[in-house]
């Protein structure tokens, strides 16, 4: 899967996480919807406003599955 099907895929989860549709997701949405998020919320959350932005979210998400610049394929 291409990274950015994964990004789509991660769009998708976001916007459905996001029971308000403000486009951040509070702790408690996280919690209910996101689980395995949870644990790591608080560092996740940069400027400590008790939410995930899009913006944070979208950086875990990039951290994760983007491959580091030059960086090889695995065989």
């Amino acid at each position: 899967m291409t990274y950015a099907k994964v990004r789509a895929e991660y769009q998708k989860v976001f916007r459905l996480a996001d029971v308000d549709q403000d486009y951040q997701l509070s702790r408690h949405e996280t919690e209910e919807r996101l689980p395995r998020l949870l644990a790591d919320f608080s560092r996740l959350d940069a400027n400590s406003d008790g939410y995930l932005s899009h913006g944070e979210y979208m950086g875990y998400v990039q951290g994760r599955y983007r491959k580091p610049r030059g960086a090889k394929p695995h065989p």
